[in-house]
């Protein structure tokens, strides 16, 4: 591993060590959350998932449990959480993947009263068991320890007690070349569901 990516590692765990102190507000009733999600990989880039042109791999999928925990309020509408995922791919690829992550949670919409929606946005580590097959195929560069990002919606009808539906972008990247020389890697997009607790 190059000295760089330490000093990433580094840099992620005092940024994430120091965001677990801003000023507390009353923790929330139910501070755990259990998500499971499916998600279709692709080679495309962000941009094609955001803007929906991007090309879904049908052969080549992943499984993910997740734990999250809140563990700071920074005011009403944001809060902090850490959150840890167990990943299996399956179809083309067969590995296993461990993520750990921070994770920024915004909470208010206007239309929360009838559909209660929040969106978030999460940086970390991500570590597969193998080289990914897919992303060697798809880039000159790949490697098992890379940065990941979670970018998550969730909604919950209040019918639905502490249950809510997940829409989640899943994306491993070399951090534009910071992490072994890797530009790209992949994403995959998935629907899942949240339990709170």
């Amino acid at each position: 591993m190059r000295r760089r990516t330490y000093v990433i590692i580094l840099l992620f765990c005092g940024l994430t060590f120091g965001l677990s102190n801003p000023v507390q507000a009353d923790e929330p009733q139910k501070p755990w959350a259990a998500t499971i999600y499916s998600a279709f990989l692709s080679g495309n880039s962000l941009q094609d998932i955001a803007d929906l042109s991007a090309e879904y791999e049908n052969s080549a999928t992943l499984l993910v449990l997740s734990l999250a925990r809140h563990f700071a309020t920074v005011s009403d509408d944001l809060q902090l959480e850490w959150e840890g995922q167990l990943v299996q791919h399956m179809g083309d690829q067969k590995h296993q993947e461990i993520n750990a992550l921070a994770t920024t949670r915004w909470l208010s919409f206007p239309w929360d009263k009838k559909l209660d929606t929040s969106a978030a946005f999460g940086i970390g580590l991500s570590y597969a068991t193998d080289v990914p097959e897919l992303e060697q195929q798809n880039h000159s560069e790949a490697a098992k320890l890379l940065a990941y990002l979670l970018f998550e919606v969730e909604v919950s009808p209040e019918s639905w007690d502490d249950y809510s539906l997940v829409i989640r972008t899943h994306h491993r990247s070399g951090a534009f070349g910071l992490f072994n020389h890797v530009h790209g890697a992949s994403n995959a997009v998935g629907l899942g569901v949240k339990y709170q607790f």
